[in-house]
């Protein structure tokens, strides 16, 4: 059986796309928590050494000072950040080989240890390029979105006439489904010892 070396680069270059997107989204995610918190130097003092996770929590909370409708608009903003987090850390921490199928196509193998319930788990699955055209395109979905509520935050002359409207006015249909659950991929259960 041949197999295709020139279509594993391009699976472990669009992994690096996939990240280099997600990088993006994350910059731009923490640029809307400098927004929210007055966008100063001492801003960045607070926020240098925060995690993804702490954005979309600091975002949630800072989300109650504003009006109902923009309140509405950043929680449903760090929900799908959340979900895409999810996803980003699945692929990035347990990507670990390029293997190829039987008929000879190239697929990343994703696998993971984790504890749950106080049962050692492994997850083990696999991530075709189709999976990840699908990621990032709910990372270009979210930083269309993340531009809209930049120019209401930041507060863009051209928006003043024109606040946010309802939610289903921005957000694409297609959202980051939730990670599945264990149950949901190959699980192997462990004994630990």
């Amino acid at each position: 059986m041949d197999f295709d070396e020139e279509a594993a680069k391009a699976l472990k270059i669009q992994f690096a796309d996939f990240v280099m997107e997600w990088n993006d989204l994350e910059k731009g995610t923490a640029l809307l928590l400098y927004y929210l918190l007055g966008g100063d130097s001492r801003v960045d003092a607070l926020t240098a050494r925060m995690q993804a996770s702490a954005y979309s929590e600091a975002i949630n909370a800072l989300s109650y000072l504003h009006p109902q409708n923009v309140q509405d608009h950043l929680q449903a903003y760090t929900k799908r950040f959340d979900r895409i987090r999810a996803w980003r850390n699945h692929y990035v921490h347990g990507l670990f080989i390029v293997a190829y199928t039987n008929a000879g196509a190239p697929t990343a193998i994703v696998d993971s240890i984790s504890v749950k319930k106080g049962k050692l788990g492994h997850t083990h699955n696999s991530v075709t390029g189709e999976d990840l055209r699908l990621a990032r395109s709910w990372i270009t979905d979210l930083r269309q979105y993340q531009s809209v509520l930049f120019r209401a935050i930041v507060g863009h002359p051209a928006d003043v006439a024109n606040p946010l409207g309802p939610l289903d006015q921005y957000l694409a249909p297609s959202m980051a489904p939730d990670l599945p659950s264990q149950g949901e991929y190959p699980f192997f259960p462990r004994k630990v010892e």
